[in-house]
């Protein structure tokens, strides 16, 4: 495992996730926590599965909205996370998710693109 912490912002989409999830694999980051398991985070490992990528992934069950997926463990501990893909559409939430990851010294954490995204802003105001 990388002995750095690093965020990315993708789209809210399955192949943007599955994008990243290449390159994770790639850089020999293996243990996936998806929060929460969704209708997309399920789609994303589902995919994972068919693509035959070689991650694991957990979550944690307060996290599991959606049946999990066979290639899905539950689990609380977070310590030997390598990423974490969050798959929070809307903005507060995701606010507040990204919260928890404040202490961490290392790993990646994968969030999506939201409305707040500065992308969606305008680069600057004029006010008369």
């Amino acid at each position: 495992m990388n002995s750095h912490l690093s965020l990315a912002f993708v789209e809210y989409r399955s192949e943007a996730y599955i994008e990243i999830l290449q390159r994770l694999c790639l850089e020999r980051r293996k243990k996936i926590r998806l929060r929460p398991l969704n209708a997309c985070s399920a789609e994303v490992a589902t995919q994972a599965l068919i693509q035959g990528l070689n991650v694991s992934f957990v979550t944690a069950p307060g996290d599991q909205q959606a049946p999990l997926p066979e290639n899905v463990s539950l689990t609380e501990d977070v310590l030997n996370d390598d990423a974490t893909l969050l798959f929070y559409p809307e903005a507060k939430s995701l606010a507040v998710c990204l919260l928890d990851y404040l202490d961490l010294e290392t790993g990646t954490t994968v969030a999506p693109r939201t409305g707040y995204s500065f992308r969606n802003k305008p680069l600057c105001y004029f006010h008369s």
